[in-house]
């Protein structure tokens, strides 16, 4: 497990206020599902492109700031913390946007493609996806669930009993 500490922005309590309306998780959850989004991210101009929005994010507020932020990572999202910084910087650097990366303004370009990629799936929840049971990745379980438990539809209910089943087995095994 990191640790990052970062000096909150007033466009950090704004955005992550965004990002709980359409998740549960708290913040250091969602900062490490944030990191292995942002993996996807594999051009300048996405980072130019997220950099213009963070800028138009509000700079006061009557919400309050706190002080410190504590983001705990697991290492492989710590890892690709020090990296995506890194593509980043480089980005915003060579396109003449900014000399130096802060990590508040870095952690801003995170939570910023986060929030559009919720918003992309909150969109796509009601779309069906022809995926075998092989293929289906982490992202597309996820998904699945949610719609078969936010759907919560009659004829779901012997599918959402045998999730149940599933997941309380898996809990009791590694408990």
């Amino acid at each position: 497990m990191i640790t990052e500490s970062v000096k909150p922005l007033y466009a950090h309590v704004v955005l992550e206020k965004k990002i709980r309306e359409l998740t549960s998780l708290s913040r250091s959850e969602f900062s490490n599902v944030a990191l292995s989004v942002a993996t996807a991210i594999n051009s300048d101009e996405e980072w130019i492109d997220l950099f213009d929005k963070v800028l138009k994010l509000p700079k006061s507020g009557n919400l309050p700031v706190p002080n410190s932020m504590q983001l705990r990572l697991e290492e492989e999202q710590g890892n690709y913390f020090n990296l995506l910084w890194k593509n980043a910087q480089k980005a915003l650097s060579d396109n003449k946007r900014l000399i130096r990366l802060r990590k508040q303004i870095f952690v801003l370009l995170i939570w910023e493609n986060y929030y559009e990629h919720l918003q992309k799936e909150s969109m796509n929840v009601g779309e069906k996806e022809t995926v075998s049971y092989c293929e289906m990745t982490a992202p597309e379980m996820f998904k699945t669930l949610a719609e078969i438990v936010l759907l919560n539809r009659k004829q779901d209910s012997d599918t959402i009993e045998k999730i149940k089943s599933i997941l309380q087995e898996w809990s009791s095994k590694n408990n």
